[in-house]
């Protein structure tokens, strides 16, 4: 039987943080609710983050963690828009 995290496709959105707000960033993050996905990542001014299981990963160079949309970074203000029109629209159980 396939376990419940692999029936999802491995999209995320990579964020660019810049060195300043990576880890301002990952705390706003937290205060949403996400998690860390993986911690194989890191030292890099990006985060990929994977909206609809609230996870995220500190990029690391040469390495992808899925499937990016957009096939590029967006910015953080970007990413704040799009979750806010995510979590308008949410409709999965509340926990």
């Amino acid at each position: 039987m396939m376990r419940e995290e692999y029936k999802k496709p491995n999209v995320c959105f990579v964020v660019y943080t810049g060195r300043d707000q990576k880890e301002s960033f990952v705390t706003w993050l937290e205060e949403e609710g996400f998690t860390l996905k993986s911690t194989y990542g890191g030292g890099r001014p990006w985060v990929h983050v994977f909206l609809a299981e609230k996870k995220y990963i500190p990029g690391k160079l040469g390495v992808g963690f899925g499937y990016c949309v957009g096939d590029h970074a967006i910015s953080i203000d970007d990413f704040k828009v799009i979750y806010d029109i995510y979590r308008k629209y949410d409709v999965s159980p509340k926990k």
